[in-house]
């Protein structure tokens, strides 16, 4: 999920955002929902989420927001979003070990009540003793239906106390055992105070079947207009070269990562400089190098960042790895 800090403002969307959280009111008054938000890569997918989650805390709505990120290299570890969001539901530390994560398991789920008999399983999900043998020993198919009935419980249990949000994002990268759970939780959903979020990349069809309370949110390129006016907010100004606007249309092709990208690289390079308030073409922003994909973004910033910056990001990468 995007950082908070450091985003751009927010340009268009607002139908999508509308519906959104329109769906939650529905979710919260007891008809749980699904919505599923869908595009190319880099689209906005998750900038969506995000303006919904701050549209929801700047309403002052009480909410358990909790989100799962699917990996290109998880799809071989079970449950991994699922993991995600334990950890955040329970307060778990990247710091914290085997005795704290089982107290604060056994605390939350004592205080919500009715679910203690799926605690084992919760604590077997976060890799700590699960308390019961029994439950380690069990054959793999009837221990991962205990799982997905433990998840489950906990869910419907934390839902009834306080509306819930539930975040799966890049299904694209998918485990089968999330998916399994995905089609499990759906059973039961509609009478709840449940909304789930699910984004993936056009050409992943969820393999759930049609709901009633489904939703999908398929979100387009940026249109000319919009695409123009995030670059003025990155800018801040509306007054830039008129070659500024070919190169943005021709390059980003209303890709809402590429058009920050496009104006950041153009500046980092020197190609754009402000000057009286508004910004002067230094050099052919036509022939200056802009990252054509994701990975050249990524490429790209961590060259900016230098070597000790790039080491530092090798370490990070290395020690979430590790914690997994």
């Amino acid at each position: 999920m995007a950082a908070e800090r450091g985003l751009t403002p927010r340009v268009g969307r607002d139908r999508e955002l509308t519906t959104l959280l329109d769906l939650f009111q529905q979710a919260k008054a007891g008809h749980g929902q699904m919505v599923s938000i869908t595009g190319e890569a880099c689209i906005g997918k998750s900038r969506l989420v995000l303006e919904g989650r701050r549209a929801l805390a700047a309403a002052g709505e009480t909410v358990t927001w909790l989100e799962g990120q699917c990996l290109s290299f998880g799809q071989a570890i079970p449950f991994l979003p699922v993991i995600d969001q334990l950890r955040a539901n329970f307060g778990i530390e990247e710091a914290d070990g085997e005795p704290e994560i089982i107290a604060k398991v056994e605390d939350s789920m004592r205080r919500m009540g009715a679910i203690e008999a799926h605690i084992p399983a919760i604590r077997y999900l976060l890799a700590v003793d699960p308390g019961d043998a029994a439950l380690s020993a069990m054959e793999p198919a009837a221990r991962r239906k205990q799982l997905v009935d433990a998840v489950l419980a906990l869910s419907l249990r934390g839902a009834q106390l306080r509306p819930l949000v539930l975040v799966y994002e890049d299904l694209h990268w998918i485990d089968t055992s999330t998916e399994a759970l995905l089609g499990t939780l759906l059973d039961a959903v509609a009478g709840v105070p449940l909304l789930l979020l699910l984004t993936y990349r056009v050409g992943y069809t969820p393999p759930f079947g049609s709901r009633s309370f489904h939703t999908t949110l398929t979100l387009q390129s940026l249109s000319e207009a919009d695409t123009v006016a995030m670059a003025s907010r990155i800018l801040g100004t509306e007054h830039f070269p008129e070659a500024l606007k070919t190169v943005l249309l021709a390059k980003a092709e209303g890709v809402l990562l590429f058009v920050e990208e496009v104006v950041k690289t153009l500046l980092d390079i020197g190609a754009l400089q402000r000057e009286n308030g508004s910004y002067r073409v230094v050099q052919g922003l036509a022939e200056a190098h802009v990252p054509d994909t994701v990975q050249d973004i990524i490429m790209a910033r961590l060259d900016r960042l230098g070597e000790a910056g790039k080491r530092t990001v090798q370490l990070k990468v290395l020690d979430w790895r590790e914690a997994r």
